[in-house]
């Protein structure tokens, strides 16, 4: 009992030091495309700081990938906005010696949207506009107290184009996700540092953000989620989620994402088969309208 309350301490101690840490360089919360790619974690609002039940946590907090047991393949596709705005992901992760190690390669597209001047008072193409992000993330992760507490890293390298320019970077995300009388704990920074994408004639710097999330799981059927994230300059965003477990069949998801800004409803579905995931997931966004997400986790507990 006294090592596990040694560790529980251990873990508010660290919160409150990376809480501080971060409020002395930094102030409020920056938005991404990663939350796009993923299907669970998009059909949960993006609440998945504190989410122990899904790898998809590790985009946001790279503990996350505690929840790993032995080995993970994932996939996820999305296209709407008349087709001209598509997401894809890939995912595997395994436990080798009792650490969990993890890729990701996130990737968001936007092509083939005409470019138009006005001459003699009729529009004319000049070419397609394209706009692209693609990332490749290393995580690594372990278990500690009994598998109570969980801490994860995550290294990536970003790439963003936008016609014929090019950017790239690399960044740094930390996590620590930890459970106490049935209540579930996140911290994460994402962007340790910040992120600097180099535009060759200039340096785009894109600022760290502090996530700070909590869940619980009631009535052993029944998850709720939330999370605010916290980054300079940019008003605090706060998320919700819901799941509901019907038996070991199926997920129901409902999410709701940033309260004050952007305000998106989401709703998913996962459907449990053997070692296998399908995982579905809708919103209507206010500029790309309907998003339909679909997911496919192969996973081993």
């Amino acid at each position: 009992m006294n090592y596990f309350m040694g560790g529980i301490m251990f873990l508010y101690k660290l919160f409150i030091f990376l809480t501080i840490s971060f409020f002395c360089t930094i102030n409020l919360l920056g938005i991404t495309f990663q939350d796009l790619v993923l299907v669970n974690g998009f059909s949960k609002g993006f609440a998945i700081t504190a989410d122990r039940a899904s790898t998809d946590g590790i985009m946001k907090n790279p503990a996350a990938l505690g929840s790993l047991k032995r080995y993970m393949i994932k996939s996820s596709y999305s296209s709407f906005f008349n087709n001209q705005y598509q997401t894809y992901l890939l995912g595997a992760g395994f436990n080798l010696n009792g650490y969990r190690v993890g890729i990701n390669m996130p990737m968001r597209q936007i092509s083939s949207i005409d470019q138009t001047v006005e001459q003699q008072g009729r529009g004319v193409s000049i070419g397609a506009f394209k706009d692209s992000n693609m990332a490749v993330q290393f995580s690594l992760g372990k278990l500690f107290l009994d598998d109570n507490v969980s801490v994860g890293s995550t290294l990536g390298y970003y790439t963003h184009e936008i016609g014929v320019k090019k950017s790239n970077g690399i960044g740094l995300d930390v996590g620590v996700l930890g459970s106490y009388l049935g209540n579930n704990f996140g911290v994460s920074i994402q962007r340790v540092g910040n992120l600097t994408m180099d535009w060759g004639t200039y340096k785009e710097t894109i600022p760290m953000t502090l996530n700070l999330g909590f869940s619980r799981t009631l009535f052993e059927s029944l998850t709720i989620l939330s999370d605010v994230s916290l980054q300079k300059s940019i008003t605090s965003q706060i998320n919700l989620g819901v799941t509901w477990s019907i038996k070991s069949l199926c997920d129901v998801n409902i999410g709701y994402r940033d309260l004050s800004g952007l305000k998106r409803l989401s709703l998913g579905l996962d459907v449990h088969l053997s070692t296998m995931t399908i995982q579905y997931a809708f919103s209507q966004h206010p500029d790309l309208g309907a998003i339909q997400k679909v997911g496919v986790t192969l996973n081993s507990f």
